[in-house]
């Protein structure tokens, strides 16, 4: 892995549709950022367990050319993940998809998803134990990858949150991004879900410092999906879009 390109390995080379992917460094880590550092962390528990856990984070920038590159993530040190991935050179796998589009073909096989999808091999590499600066770092990454500018705007964390929260680093090995269609997919097993919504969960001391309330704005800036205008193929551009269609528009 060396300059703006990583290497073509076994574990990153796209074998179907190859002219769909790019190993592109900036190409690859932008779809983190654009999808607002939502990702899947892929890891084998202690029981030997195959797991996958939505999480928030980032690639460093200071990777973007370097011959090493480092994606960072952050939770309670309590959490199994953090504990599973605490040794250095545990395997690991972290994707991140965006979907732009559904595409309706003339017939059911054909029909599919347009998309982006990140894909990066490594390790886990743990912070150096006590090292405050590097733990400061990897979070101020992670936040300014989703919120760019709310690190140096917000109260900073206190002792007591920043021993809760711990801080995964992964080595990454190789990576690509791979482009739609999307192989079809037709159900869906859920074991368990996680949702988070409401306002935020200001600490109830914040809320009552009236300098911190009138030098920091606080709430939420809702995010959803919009659709554009449906693309109809040549064949088809004079006759009406049916309703299986436009009865999935977004506005």
């Amino acid at each position: 892995m060396s300059g703006a390109e990583y290497e073509k390995t076994r574990a990153n080379t796209v074998q179907r549709k190859k002219d769909r992917a790019t190993y592109d460094k900036a190409t690859v880590h932008g779809i983190v950022r654009a999808g607002h550092g939502i990702c899947h962390v892929a890891f084998v528990d202690e029981e030997g367990m195959p797991q996958c856990m939505p999480m928030i984070g980032c690639v460093d920038d200071r990777s973007e050319q370097g011959e090493e590159v480092w994606m960072y993530f952050h939770g309670y040190t309590s959490t199994r993940i953090m504990k599973a991935l605490a040794d250095p050179g545990t395997p690991m796998v972290v994707t991140c998809t965006l979907v732009d589009g559904l595409v309706f073909a003339l017939n059911i096989s054909n029909h599919s998803m347009n998309y982006r999808s990140a894909v990066f091999h490594g390790v886990s590499y743990p912070l150096p134990a006590g090292d405050r600066a590097a733990k400061n770092h990897a979070m101020t990454c992670v936040m300014d990858g989703v919120m760019p500018g709310r690190w140096d705007e917000a109260r900073p964390i206190d002792e007591t949150e920043w021993a809760s929260v711990g801080v995964i680093r992964m080595k990454v090995e190789s990576a690509r991004l791979a482009s739609s269609p999307a192989a079809a997919a037709h159900a869906y097993l859920f074991r368990s879900a996680k949702i988070r919504k409401g306002p935020p969960g200001n600490d109830k001391n914040d809320v009552a410092n009236k300098d911190l309330t009138a030098r920091v704005w606080s709430g939420i800036l809702p995010l959803r999906v919009v659709t554009e205008p449906p693309q109809p193929e040549p064949f088809c551009a004079d006759r009406p879009v049916p309703e299986t269609v436009t009865g999935l528009e977004l506005k």
